[in-house]
């Protein structure tokens, strides 16, 4: 999955949880480091035609660990961990 589809699924999922998708809460809620024009590209996309279906191609859960270094692996441990603690916050505010 490209970064452009990838963003694109992260506005649906904003959208679904009621907000409005901006270039802060794509990349925050992001489990992987997003260039910012790519990001201003997606949401714009999105924006053109918000009904558009989205991808069910899905990335990977974990990063293959021969390709990627320690930094690279903690940077991704620390991004999952982030939408972990998201997810939880959402499901006791929704109660």
């Amino acid at each position: 999955m490209s970064n452009i589809d990838y963003i694109i699924n992260l506005c649906h999922d904003i959208h679904a949880q009621g907000k409005k998708p901006s270039v802060a809460l794509i990349r925050n809620q992001a489990s992987k480091s997003l260039p910012i024009p790519e990001v201003i590209k997606a949401l714009q996309n999105w924006k053109a035609n918000p009904s558009q279906t989205k991808k069910v191609i899905s990335e990977p859960d974990t990063p293959a660990t021969s390709a990627n270094t320690l930094e690279e692996r903690v940077e991704y441990l620390e991004q999952a961990l982030q939408k972990v603690i998201q997810e939880l916050e959402r499901l006791k505010n929704s109660n």
